[in-house]
This record gives structure tokens, sequence and C-alpha cells, in this order.
């Protein structure tokens, strides 16, 4: 009788382990998406920094992303063939503002899910907070092979034509495109007036 508890116990904790994990990625998800256009509309509103300083975070914050990554890890450690995990330790440190360590992860992800347009996008816009706009531009058309409307990476090839590597003319090309995919979107709007005002 006693194992038959023990076995109820442990896998009661499995599922809630498994539950945690997933309502931890799928909100991960939405505030990395929100974060990543508002970032977007900023970067283009601001000077462009190389490295640019990790944003400011309260303890309570602070604490939860130490968290996800010591349950992410463990997660990794535990899954070898389970990209989530390492989407998640992306996604963290990317939002810590350590694009480095996001780069490894990100890999890593790909590596097992080389598909996830997502994850390519992902690595290519850590690659461009690094200063290697060639490589985000590489990783993006990546992304557009698989995805030929993936709207982050059309985005996110405007940024990086206009605001570093200083080519207007391809980034009006990029901006052009993502207009005849998403008419009428607001961001994509937003992103025109602001090339209109720096060309």
């Amino acid at each position: 009788m006693k194992k038959e508890h023990l076995l109820i116990l442990a896998a009661g904790v499995l599922l809630g382990a498994l539950i945690s994990f997933i309502l931890m990625k799928q909100n991960m998800e939405n505030q990395k998406l929100r974060h990543s256009l508002q970032a977007q509309i900023n970067e283009m509103k601001a000077p462009q920094q190389q490295n640019p300083a990790p944003p400011p975070t309260d303890p309570a914050e602070t604490a939860h992303r130490r968290q996800v990554i010591t349950e992410a890890l463990a997660a990794a450690k535990a899954s070898p063939s389970d990209a989530r995990p390492r989407i998640a330790l992306g996604n963290t440190y990317y939002d810590m503002g350590n694009f480095a360590e996001a780069i490894v992860w990100y890999k890593e992800a790909r590596r097992l899910a080389p598909k996830d347009t997502n994850v390519i996008v992902d690595l290519g816009v850590s690659y461009r907070n690094t200063g290697e706009s060639a490589k985000a531009i590489q990783l993006f058309d990546e992304a557009l092979q698989i995805d030929p409307a993936k709207k982050q990476a059309l985005f996110n090839k405007v940024i990086v034509y206009a605001n570093d590597l200083h080519n207007h003319a391809k980034a009006l090309e990029t901006l052009d495109r993502l207009e005849q995919l998403y008419p009428g979107s607001p961001d994509v709007a937003s992103l025109r007036r602001q090339l209109g005002r720096d060309s």
C-alpha cells in the first residue's frame, strides 16, 4: 500500500512540475513578444548602442528570473532533446540583456528545433544586439526561407538595414514587402513613419 502512495505522490509532483513549466513557458512567450515589439519601436527612436545596458529590475523580478533559469537548466538536463527549456533560457537571458548567453541557448534550441522561426529570429536579434548585424540579417533570411511572411524577421531586417548597416534602399525594399503582407498594421505604419524621418 505504501508503494502505491509513493507512486501517486511522485506522479503528482511530476505532473505539477510539468504544468508549471508549460504555464511559465506560455507566459514568457507572451511577455517576450510584447517586450520585443516595444523594444524594436524604442530602438528606432533612440540612438543605437552596441551593447545596451540590461533593463533595471526589481528584486522580485531578479528572483523570478533566477528561479526560471534554475528550473529551465534542470529541465534541459532532464530532457536533452527538448528545445523548450533552452528557449526559456535564451528568452530569460535576452530579457536580462545578457545577449551572449542568450545566443548560446538559442543556438542549442535551434539545433533541436531547426525549423522554429521564432528561435531563428530571436537568435538574429541577439546577434544584432552584440553588434553582429550581418549575422542577424543572415538569420532573418533563414527564417524567411522557412516562413516567407514571418513578420518579426521582416520587421527586424528593416531595423538592422536602416540603423546598423545604413542601407536605406534595402530597408525600404524590406519595408515595402512588410506593408504588402501586413497592410494596416500599426507597428508597420510606425516603422514607416520612423524610417521616413531618418532618411
